[in-house]
């Protein structure tokens, strides 16, 4: 569970989210995403950028107001 503060987004807020979100990724299917990418002679890293930003949204958030 990941708690934030939403009454702040910065650039700062949401560059934390996606780094946090390609730790995420990375752990979970890196070897997985390597594989495709040489497969389909894709960048691993591209791939791996385009993933964590979809990614955020499978996140449980909890709101404080």
């Amino acid at each position: 569970m990941i708690n934030m503060n939403y009454s702040i987004l910065e650039k700062e807020t949401q560059k934390r989210l996606l780094t946090r979100s390609k730790n995420h990724i990375e752990k979970k299917y890196g070897v997985a995403l390597k594989i495709y990418a040489l497969k389909n002679q894709l960048e691993y890293q591209r791939l791996l950028e385009e993933e964590a930003q979809r990614n955020p949204y499978n996140f449980k958030f909890v709101f404080k107001v």
